[in-house]
């Protein structure tokens, strides 16, 4: 069975994942294949019980991160940061914490991570990040029916995949 999977892990092409924190969850998102054609593998938000102290609830998503990057074999990881802003809210500290937790996770299991707002998305996409997230598809992928984080978590994974023109 071990071979299977070593075969199937050698043709695969690059596998990303896409993060996008909020206070006590998190959106994610997998894909593979290149730039251009980017494919959906894998969707979904993780939420921590709400009976859970905070702590406890960074660490049960913490070890939801780690059992998703291991099941999905992930390349590299890239979370979406908030834009700068003014004041801050509790919700935001806590957004804030999240993201922090998940970046050690990431780092923990040895994957290079991208961080970053729509600035950057706008950068490794090579277009508007807000025009995309506003369209009712992406590539391919149908936006229509999802909530903006979890189309925030796709446009992240899929812009840490290598344009055609990169590969060798």
């Amino acid at each position: 069975m071990s071979k299977t999977y070593a075969v199937r892990d050698y043709h695969r092409g690059m596998r990303s994942i896409g993060i996008r924190a909020e206070p006590r969850s998190f959106y994610w998102a997998v894909t593979e294949g290149d730039l251009e054609v980017p494919i959906l593998l894998a969707v979904g938000r993780v939420e921590a019980p709400e009976a859970y102290s905070f702590p406890n609830a960074a660490n049960f998503l913490r070890l939801r991160l780690q059992q998703l990057l291991r099941e999905h074999s992930v390349d590299v990881a890239g979370l979406r940061t908030p834009e700068m802003m003014r004041s801050t809210t509790e919700s935001i500290r806590e957004r804030i914490r999240i993201e922090g937790t998940l970046l050690a996770t990431c780092a923990e299991a040895g994957i290079e991570v991208t961080q970053g707002a729509l600035a950057t998305l706008n950068r490794l996409l090579g277009a508007r990040a807000k025009e995309l997230l506003a369209s009712p598809d992406y590539r391919g992928i149908d936006f229509a029916k999802m909530v903006p984080a979890k189309r925030e978590a796709i446009l992240m994974s899929a812009s840490l995949l290598r344009s055609r023109e990169c590969k060798s």
